[in-house]
């Protein structure tokens, strides 16, 4: 199953591997919050060592404790199963690398499974943004976004070259994505 997202399969011998399956079952499978939550907890850095999903995951874990009416409880899980699915688009920061020293007027190279990972996150569909949007949500939800025109563009104008793909790209993305790359 996680083959068919694109998603590396953990092998599963520590707390981060099990926090990891767990998180990729909460994004994509509906897995219960609950049940993914004590893993995430025994596993996740301190807060000026996390990531940007961690963060989220974190802030939007505490909210969920925190809600008193029920009725609120979707729309937060929601939102935690969705930076759940975008922690995974670390995909972007191997494609900022991959373009790193490539000259964005051309089309630019990229390893073709990279490429289907991008395409992949083109043919997600999330609409789970909100008023009360976390920073780290937004960040999360604009490297997504970032991956998924990437993928756009592979599908739409992308060609095959051995192991690779040439696809021409926005400067603006490619300039994205090795930001992306710099700042992990």
């Amino acid at each position: 199953m996680l083959g068919e997202f694109g998603l590396p399969i953990p092998d599963v011998r520590d707390d981060g591997s099990l926090y990891e399956l767990l998180r990729h079952g909460v994004g994509f499978w509906n897995l219960p919050i609950e049940t993914f939550e004590g893993p995430f907890y025994v596993s996740i850095p301190e807060w000026d060592n996390q990531g940007t999903a961690d963060r989220a995951l974190v802030q939007l874990l505490d909210m969920r404790d925190r809600i008193t009416d029920t009725a609120d409880r979707p729309f937060i899980d929601e939102r935690i199963r969705a930076a759940a699915r975008y922690a995974d688009d670390d995909a972007l920061i191997h494609i900022g690398a991959a373009l790193a020293g490539q000259d964005a007027k051309d089309p630019v190279r990229l390893p073709q499974a990279l490429a289907r990972t991008a395409q992949d996150a083109w043919s997600r569909d999330e609409d789970t943004t909100g008023a009360e949007e976390l920073l780290e949500e937004r960040e999360l939800r604009h490297r997504a976004a970032t991956l998924a025109l990437i993928g756009l563009a592979v599908e739409e104008r992308g060609t095959n070259e051995g192991n690779h793909v040439l696809v021409a790209l926005d400067p603006a993305t490619v300039a994205d994505a090795v930001h992306a790359a710099a700042t992990t």
